[in-house]
């Protein structure tokens, strides 16, 4: 399987196909086409990131960057469903948990900040930084919960604690995800 802008778009429209997106009344309204050319933004922004020489890829191998990228993907259906108004931060319905997490990948900081030292506003202006807070959040839960199954380590992220039975079950789907892009891939080439 190849790493590319590509893969990374087919791993989005497999999960969330552009025709049956979750949300497309008020802020989150957009044509067919406009969210085509978002979703293709997200993908080259994730390539960009995970490609970054600086960003450490989530798991080694020579499939480490693809697996990465797919997680992010997994995790940014679960968490938004890839929706306009949680990507651009429009509206009080683009974040979740009361209002304290930010971008399509649900950084929870409330009014605070990331360790990098961005705000939520930083994270929906400027996507790129949602995505390395959100690797970041991602690698200290893989740290935080290296004693569970690969399918739990983002535990801590999905629930901010490895024994939440809860934030198990949030990050075994959002791995299950990952893994459905995955098999898409396959299919695909």
């Amino acid at each position: 399987m190849s790493f590319t802008v590509a893969a990374i778009y087919t791993m989005m429209v497999t999960l969330m196909p552009l025709s049956v997106a979750k949300y497309t009344r008020g802020h989150g309204q957009e044509s067919e086409t406009e969210r085509d050319f978002r979703y293709k933004d997200i993908a080259k922004d994730i390539y960009e990131v995970v490609n970054d020489k600086y960003e450490e890829p989530l798991f080694g191998g020579a499939d480490g960057k693809l697996r990465t990228a797919a997680l992010l993907v997994g995790v940014a259906r679960a968490e938004s469903g890839f929706n306009k108004d949680v990507d651009l931060g429009l509206g009080v319905a683009s974040r979740g948990d009361a209002g304290a997490s930010w971008c399509i990948l649900q950084i929870n900081i409330g009014q605070g900040r990331t360790v990098e030292g961005w705000t939520g506003k930083d994270l929906v202006k400027e996507r790129k930084k949602c995505i390395r807070a959100s690797l970041r959040a991602m690698r200290d839960s893989f740290r935080m919960c290296s004693y569970l199954t690969e399918s739990r380590w983002l535990t801590a992220y999905a629930a901010g604690t490895c024994k939440s039975e809860h934030g198990q079950k949030a990050a075994k789907y959002r791995y299950w995800l990952s893994q459905k892009a995955l098999k898409a891939l396959t299919k695909a080439e």
